[in-house]
């Protein structure tokens, strides 16, 4: 609730978003969180000076669309101390104990001192979000600079194609006219002209981009350390169920029980694996069948799309690098 009302207070693009909308990081949260948000949001938010209808509608636009909500089941977490501690503190919070400790490794954006008390996160977990933040920056990076080179590969593997599959006296055609284009760009002086002006745009350009990709790489190193010392650590007592969220909630797509079968740390043979697999998928709210034979974890809590336009994450970009320099420019 804080990082949404913050959020409509400024009306920017947080680092959490950005790094929601990038993949750099996922979120998932128990059922009943979904539940205590709709109906604690909008005084929350009147209660901090900002209007409840406007903090509201950013949760539903732009935090729903990439949120996953997990029907906790009441065996994750069994003979975990953190779950117990918690369980006779404020039992309310347990599914979202349960969830971390299937899910665990992990990390928690968590508030709560019935939880964090006990293991589940740190309150100050804004350096968890600015770390995913900076994966996100990085995953923009790679892919300004991926595209375009495989673009160009790809354009030049179909031209290959073509060439080839023309007759023969077409090709030789080609080849003339392109070693008499080279020859006369060469004589006629554009050749040097078109070098030495590549060279003066790619000099500017590495002047330009260098302060922010040193940026990029020293929040890179920080973010590895904030992610290894906040970590949520598994239980010694992972169940089955266990093992089969975290498998869904890493993999990019559904995932059959013959794939979890060759993953799973489990006695017996591979049809038995195989076949507790199905049962303890087919015995949980958790896990959905979204096409025959392929399971995800929990359900999307909105079928729409996030509403966060590229002029939102180009701000977002500029806030985060405006005192860099020539790269905040």
């Amino acid at each position: 609730m804080n990082e949404v009302v913050q959020g409509a207070r400024r009306g920017e693009l947080t680092s959490l978003l950005a790094a929601l909308h990038h993949d750099a990081a996922r979120l998932y949260i128990a059922e009943h969180v979904l539940g205590e948000m709709e109906r604690d949001l909008p005084g929350f938010a009147q209660g901090r000076g900002v209007d409840p209808t406007l903090a509201v509608t950013r949760w539903h636009t732009l935090y729903l669309p990439d949120i996953v909500v997990v029907a906790v089941p009441e065996t994750w977490g069994d003979g975990d101390d953190r779950v117990d501690r918690v369980a006779n503190r404020h039992p309310v919070d347990l599914p979202t104990a349960r969830l971390a400790v299937g899910l665990a490794p992990c990390h928690g954006l968590i508030q709560d001192p019935d939880l964090t008390d006990n293991g589940f996160g740190d309150p100050n977990w804004l350096p968890l979000t600015l770390a995913s933040a900076n994966q996100a920056e990085m995953e923009l990076v790679g892919t300004v600079t991926r595209v375009p080179t495989v673009l160009t590969i790809e354009l030049a593997k179909a031209a290959g194609r073509t060439f080839a599959k023309l007759p023969q006296w077409a090709q030789a055609v080609l080849l003339l006219a392109g070693l008499a284009g080279l020859y006369w760009w060469e004589n006629s002086g554009k050749a040097s002209k078109h070098v030495s002006r590549a060279r003066e745009l790619t000099g500017k350009a590495i002047e330009v981009i260098a302060p922010l990709a040193a940026t990029v790489l020293e929040r890179h190193t920080e973010a590895q350390v904030t992610w290894e010392t906040n970590v949520i650590q598994p239980s010694v007592h992972r169940t089955l169920g266990g093992q089969i969220a975290r498998f869904l909630a890493k993999a990019d797509q559904p995932m059959t029980v013959t794939e979890m079968a060759k993953r799973v740390n489990l006695p017996g043979t591979f049809r038995e694996r195989g076949d507790a697999i199905r049962a303890e998928l087919r015995r949980w709210d958790a896990f959905t069948e979204v096409s025959r034979g392929r399971w995800r974890l929990g359900n999307s809590a909105s079928t729409a799309d996030a509403a966060i336009q590229p002029t939102d994450v180009a701000d977002w970009l500029r806030r985060a690098h405006r005192d860099n320099g020539r790269s905040a420019k």
